[in-house]
């Protein structure tokens, strides 16, 4: 299911009820409110579901500002511990085609832009070619490198907060910055991975990752040969926000191959067995190491045409000639 689905799902009056939820927070403030700090996303509303709230008060867990609050009356029993977050730590590497990936991807991003964005080599790439843009916002999840960012003066400060999470993903360095940071505020899923939300927000651009794509513009970001190897997440509601935003700008971006550079990940159909991620009518900006190609507006043949330009020189032909039996 759908990320944007698990609150409902598993809320009192949903299909699999929560009985009891184990959350880790920050210290009361004086008032007595618990910030959820780097996990807010499902945790928060599910609380306030649940007939039993076990937290674990964390010393260590930043208190980010907004709405991501609980009060200690609504905790039935609680643990105090001092002890590290789990950091997680980006091993993405970029190689030449991520490098060259990351500015076809921030050329497509305007000054003024709230962007989404996620974790490894390419979103990581994406940022570096970020540091001449003026005012720009972040959504959905926090990353060690937006305090890169905001040292560097990209990220817009004169109408705060500017950075929005319902979760957050890296180092201590990212837990300190948000940590009582006024830029930062923090929301519940529901708030957050929503594209009637996301769709509010002008200039809004999501940034998601593909495993393959069928020359229709069919995108599967969740099997390989059929197995299943990782989930839609919030990926849809946000490509949906970016849809419907004024000014708004979905992309998807992978490199041609596969790391061992086997195989072509723009493929004539889907495999026998694969994941619709992203119906083809849903696609609007591909992007490879090999160029841009819109699909928004396109006949089936014209954004097949469009693909095989930007898939690895080597599969090329192979990929045009089932184009023009398909097509």
């Amino acid at each position: 299911m759908r990320q944007g689905d698990a609150v409902r799902v598993f809320s009192r009056n949903g299909i699999w009820p929560v009985d009891a939820a184990m959350i880790q927070v920050s210290p009361p403030d004086k008032d007595g409110y618990c910030s959820l700090g780097v996990s807010i996303g499902h945790t928060l509303p599910l609380a306030r579901q649940a007939k039993i709230v076990i937290a674990e008060i964390n010393r260590r867990m930043p208190r980010v500002l907004g709405k991501g609050f609980i009060h200690v009356s609504e905790i039935d029993c609680a643990v105090e511990t001092d002890r590290p977050l789990l950091e997680y730590t980006s091993s993405g590497k970029q190689e030449e085609r991520e490098v060259t990936i990351g500015k076809y991807v921030a050329d497509l991003i305007e000054d003024g832009s709230t962007l989404q964005i996620g974790i490894g080599a390419i979103p990581d790439a994406v940022l570096s070619y970020l540091l001449k843009k003026k005012d720009l916002r972040f959504y959905g999840m926090g990353i060690d490198r937006f305090a890169d960012l905001v040292e560097a003066g990209v990220v817009e400060r004169k109408n705060t907060p500017s950075i929005v999470v319902t979760e957050i993903l890296g180092t201590e360095r990212i837990f300190q910055f948000v940590h009582d940071n006024p830029m930062v505020e923090g929301r519940a899923l529901p708030e957050t991975i929503n594209s009637r939300v996301a769709g509010q927000i002008p200039n809004f651009c999501s940034l998601l990752s593909a495993i393959e794509i069928d020359l229709t513009g069919q995108v599967n970001s969740e099997t390989v040969r059929g197995s299943q190897i990782s989930a839609i997440g919030g990926s849809f509601d946000f490509l949906q926000g970016a849809l419907f935003s004024e000014g708004g700008k979905s992309v998807i971006a992978m490199t041609s191959t596969t790391p061992d550079d086997q195989f072509s990940r723009i493929v004539p159909q889907l495999p026998l067995g694969s994941a619709v991620t992203i119906p083809r009518h849903s696609v609007d900006y591909i992007v490879t190491e090999y160029g841009v190609a819109r699909l928004q507006g396109t006949s089936l043949r014209e954004r097949a045409a469009m693909l095989v330009d930007i898939a690895h020189p080597k599969f090329r032909d192979a990929l045009r000639a089932e184009m023009n039996t398909l097509y």
